[in-house]
């Protein structure tokens, strides 16, 4: 019995100590796995921290994949936080909540976790309710005949205009090329500039030298600047939240524009609120910044 009792205290110490020694954890979990086209569904993160740890809670956006964000509600984000989702789509068959990252931050130090995919099924309305039998396909138009001397016609008639066209092409080619001034140099690609831009930036010494908010503006332009060449849209004496109005219309990949809002968020953290992240962050940034460019 003694012996007992000395193996159960100790068991009641070391759960709690290897409790401890584990890392952060995150966890994504809907209350439905089959809805209807428009309906909705609660798709539920929950992060729960290490010692010392803390969810960076992200702004709401506009959607998760294929899914349109209704509302976002979030509670406790001091301590094991959840953020709770109303998600919809309009997308029937199998549609995934895709993988989903999020950022925490222990200190100065900010790292990330994502959150497994999770497959719905969405329903079609008119197959649940059994409607569909009774919509009729509509009668294909019906067939008048052509005599064989008009459909000649119309060939004769579309063989002279591209023979016309032809001999007008041919003719402006010519001068053109008579005309044609020497061969400019070839431009750089805006990937490229950006790339060897970033690599400047990294081999400046200026982290080295603790010029951090230098650093963060300078990596800031370059990402600027090659997202206004890309998109043709302007961005200089714009703010983000301007860029990113105008950037949405012209970039279908959600998650890519939500990962540029967030890197122009972490710069401007460094550039207005005196946030000074150590060495380790600002390489993980410069990192950030050159997968957005290669994406």
């Amino acid at each position: 019995m003694r012996n007992k009792l000395l193996l159960l205290s100790t068991l009641v110490f070391l759960v709690p100590a290897a409790m401890s020694a584990e890392g952060p954890s995150i966890t994504a979990s809907t209350d439905k796995t089959t809805i209807t086209i428009g309906g909705r569904l609660t798709y539920t993160v929950s992060f729960t921290p290490a010692e010392g740890e803390k969810l960076v809670i992200p702004q709401k956006t506009e959607s998760i994949g294929t899914w349109e964000v209704k509302n976002l509600a979030v509670s406790d984000p001091e301590g094991p936080a959840k953020l709770v989702y109303t998600l919809t789509t309009f997308t029937t068959g199998l549609v995934e909540i895709p993988e989903t990252f999020f950022f925490y931050q222990k200190g100065a130090e900010r790292k990330q976790l994502k959150t497994s995919k999770i497959p719905i099924t969405v329903e079609s309305v008119l197959a649940k309710l059994g409607t569909s039998a009774d919509i009729r396909d509509i009668k294909p138009p019906m067939k008048v005949p052509v005599p064989a001397s008009e459909y000649a016609l119309w060939l004769l008639i579309l063989a002279a205009i591209a023979a016309g066209a032809y001999a007008w092409y041919a003719h402006y080619r010519k001068r053109l090329e008579k005309n044609l001034p020497a061969a400019a140099e070839t431009p750089v690609p805006p990937y490229q500039k950006a790339l060897q831009e970033l690599d400047k930036l990294r081999d400046s010494g200026l982290i080295r030298e603790g010029r951090i908010k230098e650093f963060y503006i300078s990596l800031y332009d370059i990402i600027r600047d090659y997202i206004a060449a890309v998109y043709s849209i302007e961005t200089r004496d714009r703010t983000t939240s301007e860029i990113i109005a105008d950037l949405r219309p012209k970039e279908t990949d959600r998650k890519l524009v939500s990962e540029i809002k967030d890197f122009f968020d972490d710069c401007d953290l460094v550039k207005f609120a005196k946030y000074r992240p150590d060495e380790t962050a600002c390489s993980d940034d410069w990192e950030r910044a050159k997968k957005l460019v290669e994406l």
